[in-house]
């Protein structure tokens, strides 16, 4: 018997999950719901998924693990959606920035015995360069190479923080453990901040007379640093993140604002060889960024000798088997 796996959200995460699933050798059964009928379609011709369900009650009332990929202005609600749907022992996995707030909510509105663990998906640097969004965007090996910041309650079971991070081995990433506050003020830095910046970039040219010209010129490196606000996709509450995360935000802007200051000295002073070795200090730390991230290797190698493989975890924690080899004819 197959391990029951629901996704709800099949977006680019989502559906890239299940794509990376069907991949492996494990017997699991996967049930995908999304809001949008046509990103439910979608999934599912690209065998994402084995079966569709639209009602989301009964997407997750036989599921041993469920997975939320949904906006992150969406979390609180899918939960209370589900709170009453969930068999004993489900454990839920959330893929959106939010830490400690999903945390307060999960304890508020689900049932004594349900885990809750945070789950933070980076994108693998084959795809950082692609231009599709949504249920188009996904692949199998999205996350090869990435890392997942996984984050659980104090309480949490250990088998299942450590389920977590075989999940992770499984879509191809590496796992980070780290507490829910160290976390959002990692994603602040490399996921919230860009798309700030981004917002902050369009306004400060577009509220401006001279917009009307510019426009026609603005060229790769302004299409590149606006591109993040192409993730709101629509969403009247993505902002959400940044309120919810408020003190990071306000910590990591203040830091932006600090440099924007001081860049506009510079200039104002005429101070030619400061200015340059500031630049030249961002281009080196960015080129040293990118060699890090391409080759996902950040520190020294452990050793993982002994240690169970994804598989064998899986199989141990909720009792099902690989599937079946196909028969040679």
């Amino acid at each position: 018997m197959g391990v029951e796996l629901t996704i709800i959200g099949l977006g680019q995460i989502g559906a890239s999950i299940g794509l990376a699933l069907a991949k492996d050798s494990l017997e699991i059964n996967r049930t995908g719901h999304d809001a949008n009928p046509g990103a439910e379609s979608k999934t599912q011709k690209m065998g994402a998924v084995d079966r569709i369900e639209r009602n989301i009650h009964q997407a997750v009332n036989k599921a041993d693990l469920v997975i939320l990929a949904t906006p992150a202005d969406e979390v609180r609600e899918t939960l209370e959606l589900i709170r009453n749907d969930l068999q004993p022992g489900a454990v839920i996995i959330d893929t959106s920035p939010l830490k400690t707030s999903v945390f307060a909510w999960a304890e508020e509105l689900l049932p004594l015995g349900q885990t809750f663990v945070s789950f933070s998906l980076a994108t693998g640097t084959a795809y950082l360069q692609q231009t599709e969004t949504g249920t188009e965007a996904a692949h199998a090996d999205l996350f090869k190479g990435a890392v997942a910041l996984i984050n659980a309650p104090p309480t949490a079971n250990p088998d299942v923080v450590r389920l977590a991070g075989e999940l992770a081995h499984l879509l191809g990433c590496k796992p980070l453990f780290t507490d829910a506050r160290e976390a959002e003020g990692l994603l602040a830095t490399g996921q919230l901040l860009p798309f700030l910046v981004s917002a902050a970039l369009v306004n400060a040219v577009s509220r401006q007379p001279g917009w009307r010209e510019a426009r026609k010129v603005a060229d790769k490196a302004f299409f590149q640093v606006t591109k993040p606000l192409e993730e709101m996709d629509g969403s009247a509450l993505y902002g959400q993140s940044a309120i919810l995360n408020r003190e990071n935000a306000v910590r990591v802007l203040d830091n932006l604002t600090t440099e924007i200051q001081t860049l506009r000295e510079l200039i104002v002073r005429d101070d030619g060889a400061s200015l340059n070795k500031l630049l030249h200090d961002a281009e080196q730390e960015r080129r040293l960024w990118w060699e890090q991230r391409v080759r996902g290797e950040w520190e020294e190698r452990q050793d993982l000798s002994g240690i169970p493989s994804a598989g064998e975890m899986f199989s141990r924690f909720f009792g099902f088997r690989r599937k079946k080899p196909a028969k040679m004819d």
